[in-house]
């Protein structure tokens, strides 16, 4: 819809909303909104006084993994109140859950469990959990690295969760506060990737220690490469350079002939060389995301 401006005095400018989004977000004369520069315009959005919006979902046919799946989707579309009907038996799954959704609560626990939205970060710091997200899988990374060098053995499951909780929270951020304009897909995308990345290094230094592997000088050589690899990327991303990013692009190609040149008949370390590759795969995408965002 097209709306004129009207000027206001030596330098304002005002301009009218429709009558139907008003009495749709229940607001009067004098009421705050929100109005974001994007790239591409201005958003004027109801959010700080919207309405909560609510789902309820009946999990009582559903596996754990299924359930996990429903409240990770509810909290990423946005709801601010989750009523859940289930059985006694899937509360300990819904309570095992509830820290990677930022913000919310379990709020009653008689007859159906209800999650709430009590204490989520302001949209405003986005960028500054954005960066957080970046360094924790850095640091994730890096210590996998210096652990496995030093023959240290190290625990990555809160630092995998944390990442989880600020991935989640990032995504329902991107949708709910409509991050990135009509770019915000692409911003979606990365972020997705970067938890997939996250659990790939998990999984690596997991199966790592768990078979108690030997590795080669070369192998650890092509770790430490991946990871400055990864590094690289970040570096590149808030540079917001898009020469920088391709050249990610063409490094991925790089490395994964050397991720192949290591593959040797049947073993552990194949399985490793595996998760490497995916970690190669998934900052390589990030860095596509990362141009089609900063275009």
């Amino acid at each position: 819809m097209k709306r004129k401006l009207i000027k206001q005095g030596q330098g304002g400018f005002t301009v009218t909303v429709p009558v139907k989004w008003v009495r749709e977000f229940n607001l009067k004369s004098g009421s705050e909104i929100d109005v974001n520069e994007t790239e591409d315009g201005l958003l004027i959005s109801a959010q700080l006084v919207k309405r909560e919006r609510a789902i309820v979902l009946d999990i009582t046919p559903y596996h754990k993994r299924m359930i996990l799946n429903l409240l990770n989707q509810s909290y990423r579309l946005g709801y601010d109140i989750i009523t859940i009907k289930c059985k006694d038996s899937q509360k300990k799954s819904i309570e095992e859950f509830l820290p990677r959704l930022l913000g919310f609560e379990i709020t009653n626990t008689k007859g159906d469990y209800v999650l709430q939205n009590i204490a989520e970060p302001d949209s405003e710091k986005f960028d500054t959990i954005l960066r957080r997200m970046f360094l924790l899988i850095l640091e994730l990374s890096e210590e996998i690295v210096s652990a496995i060098e030093s023959g240290n053995q190290i625990d990555l499951v809160k630092k995998k969760e944390n990442i989880d909780r600020l991935t989640n929270y990032l995504r329902r951020t991107v949708i709910r506060s409509h991050i990135g304009g009509s770019k915000s897909s692409f911003l979606y995308s990365l972020i997705s990737k970067q938890s997939l990345i996250s659990h790939s290094y998990t999984y690596f230094y997991q199966y790592f220690n768990r078979q108690n592997i030997s590795i080669s000088k070369d192998f650890l050589l092509h770790l430490k490469t991946t990871t400055v690899f990864y590094r690289e990327f970040y570096n590149a991303y808030y540079k917001k350079d898009l020469n920088l990013l391709s050249e990610i692009d063409t490094k991925k190609k790089e490395l994964f002939l050397n991720n192949d040149t290591l593959i040797l008949g049947k073993g552990h370390q194949n399985i490793l060389l595996t998760h490497m590759r995916e970690i190669i795969r998934l900052t390589q995408m990030s860095s596509t995301f990362a141009i089609g965002y900063y275009l």
